[in-house]
């Protein structure tokens, strides 16, 4: 619903069979930014560039929106490692607030 109205964007990778292997996902996106916090790659798949590539396609469509404010939300600081090289920084935390 999101990206068919232009709030959400997503990048699939397909293997050289055409079968889905990798998303991204950014499901807030607006003109001041966009949030990607969907990353997922088929468990056999993995290590193998999948990830990366359906993360930089992301970034790309993003760019193409003129969005230049794009963030990542983790919650396993362990995938630091694999984010930094794609070029991200961790610029704090995020705090879920229960009302």
């Amino acid at each position: 619903h999101r990206i068919r109205h232009g709030c959400g964007a997503s990048a699939i990778v397909y293997n050289d069979q055409d079968i889905p292997v990798s998303c991204a996902v950014a499901p807030f996106m607006c003109d001041d930014g966009a949030v990607i916090s969907a990353v997922c790659t088929n468990k056999d798949c993995r290590n193998m560039g999948y990830a990366s590539h359906a993360i930089y396609s992301l970034i790309d469509k993003l760019r193409f929106f003129d969005i230049e404010n794009i963030y990542l939300q983790i919650n396993d600081n362990s995938l630091l490692d694999f984010y930094y090289p794609l070029g991200f920084t961790a610029s704090g935390t995020w705090q879920e607030i229960t009302l």
